[in-house]
């Protein structure tokens, strides 16, 4: 039953991960979307840890492992930081990876 409920929440996690990302986009040569969606992932996830009333439901299971889960990427922000050092943007590599491991 549990893999339901990730699988699910990850959907919608996912849905509003692409919706987030086209909102913001790439604005200035920086990837708002993927940056805002991963802080927003993260600063929920937090919050529904700490709710005491979720704790040992399967409403926290759906929110944390499937809907964060689906809704931050790691791989996106990798990628994107490995294409400013392909470009040779280093500056905006480090900036974009501590900003976004340090939120």
């Amino acid at each position: 039953m549990e893999f339901i409920l990730v699988g699910v929440g990850c959907g919608f996690g996912a849905m509003a991960r692409y919706f987030v990302s086209n909102y913001f986009g790439e604005q200035e040569g920086f990837p708002k979307g993927t940056f805002f969606a991963n802080f927003l992932g993260s600063f929920l996830l937090g919050i529904f840890y700490g709710l005491t009333v979720l704790q040992g439901t399967p409403l926290l299971i759906f929110l944390t492992t499937g809907f964060c889960g689906g809704f931050t990427t790691f791989s996106t922000f990798s990628y994107e930081v490995i294409q400013y050092v392909h470009h040779k943007t280093y500056k905006k590599a480090i900036i974009y990876g501590v900003m976004s491991i340090g939120s």
